[in-house]
């Protein structure tokens, strides 16, 4: 993030131009996400990239499944990852949602989940911010090609 500034909104924390990445708190549980607006891109080269590029990201990285849907000129895809977390010891997944209207920009969510071994609440989360972490870094090499 050189150079960046972080903008605080109550619970999520806004880099200008990098995206907006949420800590959403549910009476302890602590969820991860990711979200871009992205303009000038191809969704399907995009959406293709992704499905290629994060599992080839990790040793343990997985493509589990996938949806489409198409109404008219509005598209959205999801697509859920998992990978195995040496740091908790389970595994977890990333949920990725792209969705254009037409030529609007396309709007990208990550949510990551799973990475905890408690029974109650989260504790350990690291596991899902690294993963997270590396699909946004990931983004942002794709966006530069």
């Amino acid at each position: 993030m050189r150079g960046a500034s972080l903008q605080f909104f109550g619970s999520f924390a806004r880099i200008p131009d990098k995206g907006t990445e949420f800590r959403w708190h549910n009476g302890g549980t602590i969820i991860t996400i990711f979200e871009k607006i992205i303009r000038y891109k191809s969704f399907d080269k995009l959406l293709r990239k992704l499905e290629q590029e994060i599992p080839d990201s990790s040793w343990s990285a997985d493509l589990e499944a996938g949806s489409d849907f198409k109404e008219g000129d509005a598209r959205c895809s999801v697509r859920v990852f998992e990978r195995y977390s040496m740091m908790g010891g389970n595994r977890l997944s990333l949920t990725l949602t792209m969705f254009q209207n037409g030529d609007s920009p396309i709007r990208l969510s990550a949510i990551t989940a799973g990475g905890s071994q408690a029974v109650f609440f989260k504790v350990n989360t690291l596991g899902e911010e690294s993963f997270l972490d590396d699909v946004k870094n990931l983004l942002e090499e794709i966006l530069e090609e």
